[in-house]
């Protein structure tokens, strides 16, 4: 099965094609990354055929989309949920989401270096002197997620960890603001291949669609329902007038 994933989370577009076997092992076909200035409304769906094409494949032979839900930018959420929302009801294939900040501690831990116990603090940068963040513990291998997603301001969520031995924070968030320079970054070690040549050197995208191993059947109910993942009110929920 071809599977595409797109996440949106940031002012970068991520995006990642695999090919997934019988026995749900991945190969990546190609990702590819997508920096400002080029807006996500601009880059979809033209990079998505892009993508496909260089792949030696089409459209019409892809069996699957995984789209990160955030936390993250408003609008390129909305923009690459509406862009994965057509191009699965037009051709009748599944739609998951994901959470993008689990995709990155994913990643982390796929590079190796860590222990089990230890804390994964992937931190996305929300703007506002806040930053996007997830708790995800590493027990035996396996990430279990810790607590829901939060926006807090930088000096709270140093404060939230002071007593944890062993947590390691990295991403945007984590570079975006000079408060949360002190918390440790996951050790860097040799990349650590998982199921796949190389896997430790893709972006995260490739691991938002490894964070879903199983792909149920096309549901129109239930690609609509998804929903980006806030965690704070937009600036016009914020602004409303209270009636």
């Amino acid at each position: 099965m071809l599977i595409l994933g797109i996440d949106s989370a940031t002012m970068t577009l991520g995006m990642a094609l695999v090919s997934r076997d019988e026995g749900g092992v991945d190969r990546v076909l190609e990702v590819g990354s997508y920096p400002p200035p080029a807006s996500h409304s601009a880059l979809l769906p033209r990079e998505i055929e892009a993508m496909l094409g260089r792949a030696g494949h089409s459209l019409d032979e892809l069996g699957a989309m995984v789209v990160g839900l955030g936390p993250g930018s408003f609008t390129g959420l909305r923009v690459a949920l509406a862009s994965a929302r057509a191009i699965c009801f037009a051709r009748q294939i599944p739609l998951v989401g994901a959470s993008s900040l689990e995709a990155m501690a994913r990643e982390a831990a796929c590079r190796g270096g860590l222990s089990a116990g230890d804390l994964l603090v992937p931190l996305l940068d929300a703007r506002k002197g806040e930053v996007y963040g997830g708790f995800f513990r590493l027990a035996a291998g396996e990430l279990a997620v810790e607590t829901p997603e939060f926006v807090l301001p930088p000096q709270a969520l140093v404060d939230r960890l002071q007593n944890e031995t062993r947590a390691f924070a990295f991403g945007p968030g984590r570079d975006a603001y000079a408060a949360l320079h002190q918390l440790p970054q996951p050790p860097t070690v040799a990349p650590d291949a998982v199921g796949q040549e190389g896997a430790a050197a893709f972006p995260a995208v490739v691991h938002l669609i490894a964070s879903v191993p199983s792909i149920p059947g096309y549901s129109r109910d239930e690609a609509f329902a998804l929903e980006p993942h806030y965690v704070r009110p937009s600036d016009v929920e914020w602004k409303r007038p209270q009636l």
